[in-house]
């Protein structure tokens, strides 16, 4: 088989990529991609859904003193050390005076600002796996602080799509996971106020797609 592709956008259509070539072999498995609709229909009501489930949950947990109990460990430890922080400031993207988008000077600051993000947002993540593997309540209050707290955050302001891409996208989807994680400590309010950011920041990056 073979294969090239070309980009469009507002301003035409881009000249094709070089073809290229990749073969099949007679005896590999189908992967029979399921439409949709289908996929949305057998996404579980109950929580958590994600990683796990209600059924799966106690195996899940077992993995954690067998074959994963090196990894969680590691996970556990770092979440145990990092359980008194307070929450976490608004990130600030700061670039030097006058650089523009591109420059070292800009990039720098971007870089910056995702090590800070990032760092909250791991923080925040890692609290709610160790809720879920343990069940153990600490962890979770902790996750659900950090997660109010970065709901907060501008979703045009110094998080947005348009300064840091990945700082956006991974608020938007490790937020989405810890909230299902998390989900039997949240109020009404709290779940309410969490959705709308999520949803929020991945329309902006749907929107692009169109």
């Amino acid at each position: 088989w073979y294969w090239r592709v070309r980009g469009r956008s507002v301003n035409g259509q881009s000249e094709w990529s070089q073809i290229r070539r990749f073969r099949i072999s007679k005896d590999a498995n189908s992967f029979l991609v399921p439409e949709t609709d289908d996929l949305v229909k057998s996404v579980r009501k109950d929580h958590p859904r994600i990683w796990t489930n209600k059924d799966d949950l106690d195996h899940f947990r077992s993995l954690a003193e067998g074959p994963s109990k090196d990894f969680f460990s590691v996970i556990k430890q770092r979440v145990d050390e990092n359980i008194e922080n307070s929450l976490p400031e608004e990130p600030k993207f700061s670039p030097l005076e006058g650089a523009k988008p591109g420059s070292a000077e800009y990039v720098a600051a971007q870089k910056e600002l995702r090590s800070y993000s990032d760092g909250k947002v791991n923080e925040m993540f890692e609290a709610g796996f160790a809720y879920l593997v343990t069940g153990e309540k600490k962890y979770g209050e902790k996750c659900v602080g950090f997660l109010e707290n970065i709901a907060d955050w501008d979703v045009y302001g110094d998080t947005s799509y348009s300064v840091q891409d990945q700082v956006h996208r991974a608020i938007a989807y490790k937020s989405a996971i810890a909230y299902d994680w998390v989900y039997d400590l949240l109020s009404s309010a709290q779940k309410e106020k969490i959705r709308t950011m999520v949803k929020e920041r991945t329309e902006i990056m749907y929107n692009l797609l169109l």
